[in-house]
């Protein structure tokens, strides 16, 4: 692919990222942000030097990477907007060029690499995503970081790269722990495409090398509650299994709505409230514990039901409309959110059909694509089992487009031999 090219593409897709934070500058540090949770951690953690919503009540309501990036950003430059859209949108673009590498890998062809490089570049989703804070961006890249050296590893004699896959893994699973889902399918893949015994070596050494990134973590907040978890949000495993969820998420309303109703649902809740008036670890293993317990009882009183979803729940992650939509929790859609929903729809629509075709076309090689493929498996069936909206399937979509130019070259090669028929 010309260098000219993927020079000013990367330039006009920084330029373009920049220029609308400036545009939305005013209320960038607000938005997309989870009650505001990850910006005042990130405060805590420049000022007090703790991982904690309230100084002296440390947390783990959210991983640690994505939070760490913004308080060093805020520690280097202050509270500075431009400063995270920048450095988002050069995550945006390390992720086009793995993406570029990993079709570089499967197609070694430079055509579908270079579109499959161009297409995350520009993609709506991602370009909003760079300019709020939100771990959406950095879990797309480190994603995408991590399948490359996998791929690359199951591929390659060389056991430090998966060493290095392993390191990879243990950081995006602290980026966004629903990664799990896909880092439990995708671990077959070196026994897939490579002989038994060398691939149970690879994978041994990703494990250890993903565990010992993680354990730090770990053991933290071991220390601090006595409960191995990795994040302390229990309640999103609730949000899929209660007696609003169908409603909730057939409407395309924001899972946050459920939340108004908790306090009344579970007096229990309120008991905690009292005991840990200032929140903290403890608190939130304690509430997990609840959410827990409900899920579990809603599973058992209505099995049909929690099935039932299921359907549901699937169709509305890969759905072509944005979900939960922006305005949720609001009755008044403005016409911004009209105009964005519409350049939603018109570049993930023909990603999501000429990505199907791109996948059949290549049924025979199903082998060598299987990585790519146990990334749709793990992270669809996760999602169909707990709650399912479109803006969750974001970062695998980038794997989708590389199928998506697969496709397009395909379709291109055809009409020329045609033509010269």
């Amino acid at each position: 692919m010309n260098k000219k090219v993927v020079f000013l593409a990367i330039l006009l897709s920084m330029l373009f990222r920049v220029s609308l934070a400036f545009m939305l500058k005013d209320g960038f540090l607000e938005r997309g942000n989870r009650y505001h949770s990850i910006q005042a951690i990130a405060d805590n953690l420049v000022q007090n030097g703790e991982f904690s919503l309230v100084k002296g009540f440390p947390t783990a309501v959210n991983e640690p990477v994505y939070t760490g990036f913004i308080a060093l950003i805020f520690f280097l430059f202050g509270k500075s907007w431009f400063m995270v859209a920048f450095f988002q949108a050069l995550a945006c673009i390390a992720a086009a060029f793995c993406v570029y590498r990993i079709a570089m890998e499967l197609f070694s062809d430079q055509r579908i690499a270079g579109l499959s490089l161009l297409a995350v570049l520009f993609y709506p989703f991602y370009i909003t995503q760079a300019i709020s804070i939100s771990d959406t961006v950095f879990f797309t890249f480190s994603l995408a970081l991590s399948v490359m050296l996998l791929l690359l590893a199951a591929r390659r004699e060389n056991l430090v790269l998966s060493i290095l896959a392993g390191f990879a893994w243990g950081l995006t699973l602290q980026v966004r722990f629903s990664g799990i889902a896909i880092f439990a399918f995708v671990l077959i893949y070196p026994i897939i495409v490579g002989k038994f015994s060398i691939a149970l070596k690879k994978i041994i050494l990703i494990l250890i090398a993903c565990l010992t990134v993680m354990m730090p973590w770990v053991i933290r907040n071991y220390k601090l509650s006595g409960d191995i978890f990795v994040c302390t949000r229990g309640i999103e495993l609730w949000f899929g299994f209660n007696k609003d969820s169908r409603n909730v998420i057939a409407s395309d309303v924001t899972v946050d709505i459920m939340r108004r109703g908790i306090a009344k649902q579970f007096p229990q809740l309120r008991e905690l409230h009292v005991k840990y008036p200032n929140g903290g670890i403890k608190s939130e293993v304690a509430e997990n514990r609840i959410y827990l317990k409900e899920t579990i009882a809603f599973i058992k009183k209505e099995p049909g039901k929690a099935i039932g979803m299921m359907p549901l729940k699937f169709w509305k992650f890969w759905s072509w409309k944005k979900t939960p939509r922006t305005n949720s929790l609001n009755e008044k859609r403005g016409r911004s959110d009209v105009i964005w929903d519409f350049l939603y729809s018109l570049s993930y629509i023909p990603v999501l059909l000429f990505g199907i075709l791109g996948i059949y076309l290549q049924r025979k090689k199903w082998r060598d694509h299987s990585l790519l493929l146990l990334v749709f498996l793990g992270y669809s069936l996760m999602h169909a089992i707990i709650y399912g909206f479109s803006r969750l399937r974001v970062p695998i979509d980038q794997f989708m487009i590389i199928f998506a130019a697969c496709a397009l070259v395909y379709f291109y090669e055809s009409f020329k031999k045609n033509k010269k028929q």
